[in-house]
């Protein structure tokens, strides 16, 4: 399995100290973002590369295109943010709330989620490449119609997740909860689990057990 690219950041950043005058660049790179709210109140693409991210909220309210490149959130909040069709490559979110953001339709490669809430996130037909789920709340999370490739699932609570016509084969939820999850039978080949799971999965298929 491929390696997943980690964020490459310079050794020194410059620090933002106006975060609306930085906002009004076509491209922020090099940056270091600490508390503060970022506000998209104009609609506007949104473009970071090679910055540090920590105690930042994002607000916006419409669906807004982000593009997020060599980034580190630390404690960021981007809570029911709409930002479906976006980019994020080679990105770590630690510690994040990205509760009910709407990623539908976007790019996702190289990113590594820990200890995130991504309760209730919308992933509906995004692309996710080389990327690892750890320690993640994921309740109610929309998978469907994704496009998976070398993807982790570590300790993840997944209950109450759907992945509607979203293969899952050579995907590892053994170690994950799955209670409730909804999965297609065309999603269930290849996929791995453990034995207490696979007879929960088993109801998926219309099967009952004799015990």
């Amino acid at each position: 399995m491929k390696n997943i690219l980690k964020p490459n950041l310079k050794d020194k950043l410059n620090l933002c100290d106006n975060i609306n005058f930085l906002l009004k660049m076509d491209i922020i790179y090099d940056y270091e973002i600490n508390d503060c709210i970022v506000d998209n109140k104009d609609n506007v693409l949104f473009q970071f590369d090679g910055c540090y991210f920590k105690k930042v909220k994002f607000v916006s309210y419409k669906s807004t295109k982000l593009e997020f490149t060599n980034c580190v959130f630390e404690n960021c909040d981007f809570s029911n943010v709409k930002m479906s069709n976006s980019n994020i490559n080679q990105v770590t979110f630690n510690n994040c709330k990205l509760y009910g953001v709407d990623l539908s339709i976007s790019d996702i490669r190289d990113v590594t989620f820990f200890n995130t809430n991504l309760s209730f996130t919308n992933f509906t037909d995004c692309r996710i490449d080389y990327c690892a789920f750890n320690s993640c709340e994921m309740t109610n999370c929309f998978l469907d119609y994704v496009k998976f490739r070398e993807v982790t699932f570590i300790s993840s609570n997944l209950c109450l997740s759907e992945f509607v016509h979203t293969s899952l084969e050579d995907i590892n939820l053994s170690d994950c909860k799955i209670s409730g999850i909804k999965v297609t039978t065309d999603g269930l080949r290849g996929l791995i689990v453990n034995e207490f799971q696979a007879l929960e999965l088993v109801k998926l298929l219309g099967i009952r057990i004799d015990r």
